[in-house]
């Protein structure tokens, strides 16, 4: 049972219903962050996370229901009105600008200035040191340029800059996805301290096993309603996911495959300046094998080069290949286009005959692969940036298999991405190895690799440094290996 909070909460949703045309993406939600509260928020994409997280930060107005502010009733027209009531939002996407300071990027639109015009220079920097200090960045240097900056550190250069507007609520949406363990767990510190002092933090995030690590609550979404609020010591990473997907997630994982065929894809002798040095490795047809290691190491890398994206040497590759990159909005999706041409866009002369464009040609190309992949909502003429990261990553990866891909290389493929998504983008890929493909991934998810691989090669500073496979192949080997 949760206990019952006496003193008003920081920010409360009271039976909030928000419709779009053709959905409700919210019913009836009621939600509160404590004061000195990390609250964590599950759900599959599409549950109604992001569309909650935007009525709490003034995007969007509730249909039905209303938001509180320490117990005070308050109706948000704007987000600025959200971040003058303290509420601070820190999305996926960062929102810094790359040319400019740290200093610059957390003042932005507030920089203090001398004699009404000039920007005072120094207090800019003494008010920059206070904020990096307090997120645990010491280190940095407030005039160093952010671009400069490791995604950990920019990170914490956005959760500086959202608490030097007297954040009280800050809502952090996926904020470890891009970051190794170590840089984990500094933000995790981070996190610790800013509760400690008060603040009131909303944590959204696919990865379940570090909510025992961070969170006091967690509440779940399904389908828009909460499906259930617990303090995190009383849950289970398995009736977590069953209150998430509303069944049993009895195999996560393909099962391993044993025999293999011709190869498909070989790394000998492979070299990149900067990136990997001296790298052989084979993925054969009807195989998935992995790279894993820490950041810096090179892993993430690899498919790149597999792909001939990075300038090497030493790559054969036998079959059509098609590359699903780590960051699927800045190097895979058209954001601005439909969903029909998001999946046929490496197949568009498919679709063309005699110089005349065949739609209808194009627009069955695209309802089978939303078909045979389940990607929801299955309307060709949506955006592809109102679907959820999960059917986002499911097109990308759907471009290929319309195209004819018979070699697929991953740059971690479910990154951001819920249980019940990955589940299915795992199985996708392991009938495409049935069906003779091979498949070459690269994850920072050492459960994801653990449990998805045929075959593990392990990176430390550009070069492999163990080979695993079948049976052997184990979180506790895997983390023993890439932190030699």
């Amino acid at each position: 049972m949760i206990p019952v909070v006496t003193s008003p909460s920081l920010v409360s949703a009271v039976g909030v219903t928000k419709d779009f045309p053709g959905v409700r993406a919210l019913d009836n939600v009621s939600f509160s962050v404590e004061i000195g509260e990390v609250h964590a928020l599950l759900g599959e994409n599409g549950a109604g996370k992001s569309t909650l997280t935007k009525v709490l930060a003034g995007d969007y107005p509730p249909d039905a229901g209303w938001v509180e502010v320490l117990g005070q009733r308050i109706r948000f027209s704007s987000p600025h009105d959200a971040r003058r009531a303290g509420i601070r939002l820190v999305t996926q996407e960062r929102s810094l600008v790359p040319s400019l300071s740290a200093a610059e990027n957390v003042f932005m639109g507030v920089l203090p200035s001398r004699a009404g015009a000039l920007l005072d220079r120094r207090e800019l920097n003494r008010r920059t040191r206070a904020e990096l200090d307090r997120v645990g960045l010491e280190h940095v240097d407030p005039g160093k340029e952010v671009g400069l900056l490791r995604p950990a550190e920019q990170q914490l250069v956005e959760i500086a800059r959202a608490l030097s507007r007297e954040g009280r609520v800050l809502i952090l949406d996926e904020p470890t996805a891009a970051l190794s363990t170590q840089e984990t767990a500094r933000l995790f510190d981070v996190v610790r301290a800013l509760r400690s002092s008060g603040v009131g933090i909303l944590y959204i995030s696919h990865r379940i096993g570090e909510l025992r690590d961070i969170a006091d609550r967690v509440t779940v979404l399904r389908d828009g309603r909460v499906a259930s609020t617990h303090l995190v010591t009383e849950t289970t990473r398995e009736g977590l996911v069953r209150e998430m997907i509303g069944r049993d997630l009895k195999e996560m994982y393909p099962r391993r495959r044993t025999s293999f065929g011709e190869p498909a894809l070989v790394f000998d002798h492979t070299t990149v300046p900067g990136i990997c040095e001296d790298i052989s490795l084979t993925v054969r047809r009807g195989e998935i094998v992995a790279v894993f290691g820490l950041v810096g190491s090179g892993a993430t890398e690899l498919p790149y080069v597999a792909a001939g994206d990075r300038p090497g040497n030493g790559v054969f590759l036998s079959g059509s290949a098609g590359l699903v990159p780590a960051d699927r909005h800045a190097e895979a999706i058209f954001p601005a286009s439909t969903l029909r041409r998001n999946l046929t866009a490496p197949s568009i002369g498919r679709y063309q005959r005699l110089g005349i464009y065949r739609r209808r040609a194009e627009q069955a190309a695209a309802e089978r692969q939303i078909e045979s992949l389940r990607i929801r909502p299955p309307a060709t003429e949506a955006l592809i940036s109102s679907l959820s990261g999960g059917n986002q990553q499911k097109v990308v990866v759907g471009r290929w298999l319309e195209r004819g891909a018979d070699v697929l290389m991953l740059s971690e493929p479910t990154r951001g991405v819920d249980v019940g998504a990955r589940a299915e983008i795992y199985a996708i890929l392991a009938s495409r190895c049935d069906a003779g493909a091979a498949v070459f991934i690269a994850s920072s998810d050492i459960d994801e690799v653990a449990g998805l691989a045929d075959q593990v090669v392990v990176m430390a500073k550009g070069r492999i440094v163990e080979r695993l496979a079948g049976s052997a192949i184990t979180t506790e080997r895997l983390l023993e290996a890439a932190t030699r």
